[in-house]
């Protein structure tokens, strides 16, 4: 074989292998600058949620990165960019104006406060706040892997994070069925105490002091009831502690009644309390009055908080 033909071989061979090896090399080949992932919400645990949109806090776990926030428009999730490394994630939607997100610059101190006050000891609706929890995200050049809520360990090339927001929120609702000697009402309102000022949502641990939520009460002749909703934070107090509701009516003609009623807090489960229905038949609002908290009295009832849960309670005129 001459030289020429020899030396030919040789860089074709040579040439071949480099080639070989780059597309063995190829798949590997990413971006270490930022990785763009999907994160998907799925409803399961709360299939009766329709917000407009939520907010996502990646917190590192990695020294030298720093905390990403995003807003997603929509339910369903979208897409961010990170850089590669380990992160904790807090998502919750922020389509309530009732709600401030506060201490913002810690995942275990991520708070969700009641922004309204009627007064200094009670505070208006929050609106419903649903929030999600991932505590292991790695996000690498080529993928991403993370820790699921039952703990086991999912990894997906394509970037995808699927997790499921449950209620955070309690929504208390009250009703008056029948009230004796109403009347023609002009305005009627409800307290509920007692219910947290505020959550941390890494835990979902409520915080903060004490108050009172503000129910208004919308009279319905056709059904002959007084009722009323509004969304809050449980206060997580132990079981068989008393819950205190204050009843407030005005009527047509000036007369102010204001009677005060005492639940029984015995099965609430006070770990994820979702929806509160009270009922109190035949409560008497023909004379006027004006309780303190401590003269609450007179009714007694079983609040469990864990599913829709409708007490019914015979009102007994004192």
């Amino acid at each position: 074989m001459n030289t020429l033909l020899s030396h030919t071989l040789i860089a074709v061979t040579a040439l071949a292998a480099a080639m070989l090896a780059s597309c063995a090399h190829k798949d590997i080949e990413c971006s270490s600058v930022t990785r763009e992932i999907e994160v998907l919400f799925e409803w399961d645990k709360a299939p009766q949620a329709h917000v407009k949109g939520m907010t996502l806090y990646f917190y590192p776990l990695d020294s030298y990165s720093k905390i990403w926030r995003f807003d997603i428009a929509g339910r369903d999730g979208g897409r961010v960019e990170l850089s590669p490394g380990h992160y904790r994630m807090i998502a919750c939607n922020n389509d309530l104006p009732g709600i401030w997100l506060e201490d913002t610059g810690k995942f275990s101190g991520l708070t969700a406060t009641a922004a309204s006050r009627i007064d200094t000891t009670t505070v208006a609706t929050t609106g419903m706040l649903y929030g999600v929890t991932v505590r292991e995200i790695e996000v690498t050049p080529c993928g991403v892997r993370y820790t699921t809520a039952d703990g086991n360990i999912k990894e997906c090339v394509k970037g995808l994070v699927r997790c499921q927001p449950d209620s955070l929120s309690t929504q208390f609702t009250v009703r008056l069925t029948h009230p004796v000697g109403a009347g023609r009402i002009r305005t009627a309102y409800a307290r509920l105490a007692p219910i947290a000022s505020a959550m941390v949502l890494d835990s979902a641990t409520p915080v903060g002091e004490n108050a009172a939520l503000y129910l208004a009460l919308l009279s319905d002749d056709g059904n002959n009831m007084l009722g009323g909703r509004g969304c809050a934070f449980s206060s997580g107090t132990p079981a068989n502690s008393p819950s205190h509701l204050w009843v407030h009516v005005t009527k047509a003609d000036g007369m102010m009644v204001s009677l005060a009623v005492e639940l029984a807090d015995n099965n609430r489960n006070i770990l994820s309390p979702h929806n509160v229905i009270i009922t109190i038949d035949s409560l008497d609002l023909s004379d006027g009055n004006n309780p303190s908290p401590d003269d609450v009295g007179g009714i007694e009832a079983a609040v469990d908080g864990w599913t829709a849960v409708e007490i019914d309670v015979e009102a007994s005129t004192r």
